[in-house]
């Protein structure tokens, strides 16, 4: 694969990223607040709200090593499951730097 060619790849994922959050944004939060869920979360444990954030990407994170270990072994994982998993792996990523952009006040 070249530069260019995971350049492309990675606009496209980014892309497919900001098309999940956009769907999943209708329900989960209050108009003037797209973190909401997380700081309720953040609320009820009485933490910050990017520990709110790593506690629930945990679920993506070991679904990615299970998939890994799958894959591994020979077992078939489809392409769809990859898609799926790793978009929103990278999504809690992007939410987690806006959290902790809001903590911090930048």
């Amino acid at each position: 694969m070249t530069h260019e060619e995971l350049l492309a790849k990675a606009d496209a994922v980014h892309e497919e990223c900001k098309q999940i959050l956009s769907k999943k944004k209708k329900n989960r939060e209050l108009p003037s607040d797209r973190l909401y869920q997380f700081h309720l979360a953040a609320n009820l444990r009485n933490k910050k709200v990017t520990t709110a954030i790593a506690d629930m990407m945990t679920k993506h994170t070991t679904q990615l090593y299970t998939m890994i270990d799958k894959f591994e072994k020979g077992e078939e994982v489809t392409i769809s499951e990859w898609k799926e998993t790793l978009i929103d792996e990278i999504n809690y990523r992007y939410i987690m730097f806006a959290a902790l952009e809001e903590e911090l006040g930048l």
